[in-house]
């Protein structure tokens, strides 16, 4: 194990810290802790003066099979066992099925330790998976659907596999439950995620960026990865993954990356981030319709204006019922934004599609007092007036695989379709802002203009849905 962190919160030696007691939790499971497990865990339970913890969040990137499920159940039960007073505390999985599996595990581990005689009761009940203690300390597991863990208060939260869509969901519904806990942590572990992993690569990049500023309060953070372009062989493997030939042999590695796609081999032994596996568009399908240059009727302009959901961009799109369309805009903040599309309605009056339930939706008294002609669209409408966002993306795709679109080319435009990703609306769906990895303001934009466009000439063929 001569595995080395490319980076690493470094310690604070003058600080005390309860990394030993985290260690004796893992002894009397029969899991001490690796080296490497050790070491994180003292700079990241390091207290103050006062005796309070220095890090509020702390992050974990490592390989896979490097012990890090082990290490977050030693951390939970450290605080439900040693805290000195009752505790909450939730470890967060993918899956109800992920979930049931956890905590069969630490029962297991439980059951099997000195440790046994502190459990009063399990619960395998589905969404009520958890472990009382006999101090009255309970420990939950949740799944990550959307909504799990609203109305709790945890004084420690484990955020796993962080890489995948829901975690964003998690972390939302988890971390302000934490806040009114003194001492209160939020956990996060994963290995490197792909291009669509935006909420851990945000992480990822905040501790690196922790790291290299020598920032020790607030955010923790420790990443084992190989360097990029490095060849998966044994050498490469010995220095990125620290739980090798304790945990995990050489051999067997070297078996999988042989027989593995090469971007996943990398991304789960080297820790390695990588581009999304399949997009939803083929290149091919997407060079198809995109053309130098297009000319958009203009006796009765539609627009499309949508924002990002960060708020710091948005585009303005235009379309006619021929299938031809325009980025006007792109990339400008929400107030010039709004200031272009006011302009551009009263150079060439016509209709503004819009997103009444997406960022733009503040932006919609500056254009109507502007005397913008607003045509409003929602993902589920509740009103007559409003269009059904989902049968607009539908019509797009639809029309975009079929090849009845001009897009005149625009990088914005091209890069929104590239990583273009699909949010769930029951049995309909509408483009992800949140999920893609770049803005998608220009392709919804584009969706709006090209639906309101088509409508107007022949409404009887969509309906709400």
């Amino acid at each position: 194990m001569t595995a080395t962190p490319r980076f690493a919160t470094p310690r604070t030696p003058d600080r005390p810290t309860l990394g030993a007691e985290v260690a004796a939790i893992a002894a009397e499971l029969g899991k001490p802790l690796l080296p490497f497990q050790r070491t994180y865990v003292d700079v990241a339970m390091e207290v103050d003066a006062a005796g309070a913890l220095v890090y509020r969040t702390c992050a974990l990137s490592l390989p896979r099979q490097s012990g890090k499920t082990t290490l977050m159940c030693c951390l939970l039960l450290h605080r439900c066992l040693v805290w000195g007073e009752r505790q909450h505390v939730v470890y967060s999985c993918q899956t109800a099925l992920a979930a049931g599996k956890r905590v069969e595990e630490i029962d297991r581990l439980l059951r099997e330790s000195p440790l046994a005689d502190q459990v009063e009761h399990v619960s395998r009940a589905i969404g009520d998976q958890s472990i009382t203690f006999t101090n009255g300390s309970v420990l939950s597991i949740v799944a990550g659907t959307e909504g799990s863990g609203h109305g709790g208060t945890y004084g420690m939260v484990v955020l796993d596999e962080c890489w995948e869509a829901n975690a964003e969901r998690r972390d939302q519904a988890l971390r302000p439950a934490t806040i009114a806990v003194p001492d209160s942590q939020v956990w996060l572990c994963s290995t490197a995620g792909t291009a669509d992993s935006t909420f851990w690569r945000r992480y990822v990049d905040l501790g690196r960026l922790a790291v290299s500023q020598e920032t020790t309060t607030g955010l923790c953070y420790a990443e084992w990865s190989a360097e990029e372009g490095a060849p998966l062989d044994a050498a490469t493997l010995t220095g990125c993954m620290p739980a090798l030939g304790a945990l995990v042999d050489v051999r067997a590695v070297l078996s999988d990356v042989a027989v593995m796609d090469e971007g996943e081999a990398r991304r789960a032994y080297g820790n390695l981030w990588t581009a999304r596996a399949e997009p939803l568009y083929p290149r091919a399908t997407l060079d198809a319709v995109m053309v130098d240059e297009v000319t958009v009727s203009v006796d009765s302009p539609v627009y499309g204006f949508d924002v990002a959901v960060n708020r710091r961009s948005g585009s303005i799109a235009m379309a006619d019922s021929d299938g031809n369309v325009r980025i006007l805009e792109a990339g400008l903040p929400p107030a010039a934004l709004t200031a272009r599309m006011i302009e551009i309605t009263q150079e060439n009056p016509g209709t503004v599609a819009l997103d009444v339930r997406g960022p733009a939706a503040t932006e919609i008294r500056a254009l109507e007092h502007a005397g913008c002609s607003i045509r409003r669209f929602s993902q589920s409408p509740s009103a007559r007036e409003e269009l059904a966002l989902t049968v607009a993306c539908g019509l797009f795709s639809d029309r975009l695989e079929r090849a009845e679109l001009h897009i005149e080319r625009h990088a914005a435009l091209d890069d929104a379709l590239d990583a273009a990703q699909r949010h769930m609306v029951g049995d309909a769906w509408i483009w992800s802002r949140r999920d893609s990895s770049a803005d998608a303001s220009p392709l919804i934009a584009a969706t709006m203009a090209c639906y309101l466009a088509a409508r107007t000439v022949t409404p009887w063929a969509f309906t709400r849905g």
